[in-house]
């Protein structure tokens, strides 16, 4: 039987070089995941001291004019103590081969002492008899050395030197990439804590917490956004927006939308107003498109008043039911298109409901929806709004990694005071065209809310023409009330002139001058009432009648009467059909 060939000189000499270049692949990869220093130092301390097959390792950066020792292993802690600080001149290895950027090869303690006479102690402390002291160098910049040593004696090949180079080339370019991310993360870190609110501020009737999360291994920088801003008379505004990509630029631009999203709120436009003219100005400066969720929060009324403008709708956290997510009127995101119109929607909110406001990153961390996520691990409306969001984070994280960034903001309803009446609710209205269709959508809103559809019909008639009488005869904001009385409904229009409706026989062929007529047939009691700064024209329509019943009996009364007119009743009093 033949035996086995014997390996000789030259198949030997393959199997090093192979072996050499598994542990340079392998090393390579490891390195290629390091994103800090502290990660390039734990894998030259573990697959690249392995891959040297040493007995000892130390690791020295530059750190001024000095070198601090970072890592070692396999000496006694007497030597390290005595390495922790070295000069960078010439006189220890590790500073002749800093300064130099050569690489040192010492195969036996003679050969040490011959260069460094001085050092005999450590030599003895050390136990280690052959030294390699390599040079970390990236773009020509000496960042340390990296010394590995062997209890016995060696003489070193020139493949092995030229492995050993090759490792330490890698370690010091590892490094360099480390420190240069490190440096962009902590701009990016400082620059997204800039952009964003360091504090929530505090509202009246509301509380609020937030969590901004940075997706993946990349800059910790990107174009999520959240926003509370308190205005002093008017609701508290809520924003959280999105803008398309995840870098420096995206940053940028929230930063700029932020800040005009904050101005136009704080002059006091609402929710629609407000999406037009941010929209119009990305738009003007063609941006990248933003998604953005406005709403202003009511606290006195208990109301929200919401525009999606392409962002996922929020979820309302209630003690009454499982977590839902609102079903709102959606628009394009910001940016799309200059002539989109922004759709509000009203929900009417019950003491300590929560809002929760999030950006897409957020449901792409989940395989499941995000109301069934939360409904099944239970989370409700809670004291601590803190406490609500690491459990959203936690119950959504899945193990899944996401690129994407996750901003989401949580709004408790907590009305001062305590519980407010229900049934009472307001809305601010600038006088402009677009606030009679905004009231319309607003009582709706409600109404549905309060599930009294019979009389929504009616309702929507009598504001349309108190609305719309009020911006066409009167100057600055309105305020619409809705109350809910036992039999009655009540709508209230509020505005700051003093100047009562007139109101005449308008001609046949006329396309205007029969508002209040309208209101007079739905409402069963109409009147003004003179305020501290102008009046409130009201109507009272009964819950019992629908809107149909009421036209039906006013076209009848008309008939029966060809002479009837309506005349203003002076402040304070309520109107009926009156007649000549």
């Amino acid at each position: 039987m033949d035996e086995a060939p014997t390996a000789g000189p030259f198949q030997t000499a393959l199997d090093q070089a192979d072996e050499a270049t598994t542990r340079l692949l392998d090393v390579g990869a490891a390195l290629g995941t390091a994103t800090t220093v502290d990660d390039v130092l734990d894998i030259v301390a573990g697959e690249m001291f392995t891959a040297s097959n040493a007995d000892g390792m130390l690791v020295s950066l530059v750190r001024g004019k000095r070198l601090e020792l970072v890592r070692s292993r396999g000496y006694p802690p007497a030597l390290i103590r005595s390495l922790q600080d070295l000069g960078r001149d010439e006189s220890s290895p590790q500073g002749h081969v800093a300064a130099q950027l050569r690489p040192l090869f010492l195969s036996s303690p003679t050969a040490y002492l011959s260069a460094f006479p001085h050092l005999g102690r450590l030599v003895r402390l050390s136990e280690m008899n052959a030294w390699a002291i390599l040079p970390l160098v990236a773009s020509g910049r000496g960042l340390g050395a990296w010394q590995l040593s062997w209890n016995a004696e060696r003489r070193f090949t020139d493949s092995q030197q030229a492995l050993l180079v090759t490792l330490g080339g890698l370690c010091a370019q590892a490094l360099e990439r480390a420190r240069l991310f490190q440096a962009q993360q902590a701009i990016a870190t400082a620059l997204q804590q800039a952009l964003l609110p360091q504090q929530l501020p505090a509202a009246a009737g509301l509380g609020s917490a937030a969590r901004y999360v940075a997706g993946g291994p990349s800059l910790q920088v990107g174009g999520d956004w959240y926003d509370v801003l308190p205005r002093p008379g008017r609701p508290t505004a809520i924003v959280i927006g999105d803008v398309a990509g995840h870098d420096i630029h995206a940053a940028a631009v929230m930063g700029g939308i932020r800040h005009a999203i904050r101005a136009y709120a704080m002059e006091g436009h609402g929710p629609a107003q407000v999406m037009e003219l941010a929209n119009q100005l990305l738009a003007a400066d063609d941006e990248e498109p933003v998604t953005c969720c406005y709403l202003e929060l009511d606290s006195d009324g208990g109301t929200a008043t919401v525009v999606c403008a392409g962002h996922p709708a929020p979820l309302l956290l209630s003690r009454q039911g499982p977590p839902r997510q609102l079903p709102l009127r959606c628009s394009l995101p910001l940016g799309v298109d200059p002539a989109e119109t922004f759709l509000e929607s009203t929900v009417v909110l019950a003491p300590d409901d929560v809002l929760l406001l999030f950006t897409d990153g957020l449901i792409e961390r989940g395989k499941r929806p995000l109301a069934e996520v939360l409904a099944a691990a239970g989370a409700v409306p809670s004291g601590n709004l803190e406490t609500l969001l690491d459990a959203v984070l936690a119950c959504l994280a899945d193990g899944t990694a996401t690129e994407d960034d996750v901003a989401v903001l949580a709004v408790a309803y907590r009305p001062v005071g305590g519980p407010r009446t229900p049934g009472r609710v307001r809305r601010r209205l600038d006088d402009e065209a677009q606030s009679a269709w905004q009231a319309r959508r607003f009582v709706a809103d409600v109404l549905g809310a309060w599930r009294l559809p019979d009389i929504a019909d009616a309702a929507l008639l009598a504001v349309s023409e108190l609305v719309t009488n009020a911006i066409a005869h009167t100057v600055g904001q309105l305020e619409l009330g809705l109350v809910r009385e036992h039999d009655h409904l009540l709508i209230e229009v509020a505005d700051s002139s003093d100047r009562l409706p007139a109101f005449g026989r308008a001609a046949d062929d006329a396309t205007s001058g029969r508002g209040m007529f309208i209101v007079d047939a739905v409402a069963a009691e109409w009147g003004v009432s003179p305020t501290s700064t102008g009046k409130t024209v009201w109507a009272r329509l009964p819950l019992a009648q629908t809107c149909e019943v009421l036209l039906e009996q006013a076209e009848q009364d008309a008939a029966r009467r060809p002479d009837m007119t309506i005349t203003a009743p002076a402040p304070g009093a309520s109107s009926r059909r009156q007649h000549r």
